[in-house]
């Protein structure tokens, strides 16, 4: 299994953890959740403004963006 010649596994989430160990990797596994501190980061307003007129979103408009693998079980079609 390729996850054995690893020096160590990056798991991006608890059910990815999960699986690893369940196939018994002999790596370590570390579990780095979202490594973004959301309460620190926030585009200025300004660069938020240039982005909706350049995508035509009107300012009073919600935007809901979703970044990662397009899967089923992640439930994006339910938006």
């Amino acid at each position: 299994m390729v996850f054995n010649h690893a020096d160590v596994c990056i798991a991006i989430s608890p059910m990815v953890e999960s699986r690893l160990r369940k196939l018994k990797v002999k790596s370590r596994i570390f579990r780095l959740d979202n490594p973004i501190d959301f309460s620190k980061w926030r585009p200025e307003s300004d660069y938020r403004e240039k982005g909706r007129n350049m995508l035509g979103i009107l300012p009073h408009k919600k935007v809901i963006l979703g970044v990662g693998q397009l899967q089923k079980r992640k439930g994006v079609e339910d938006f």
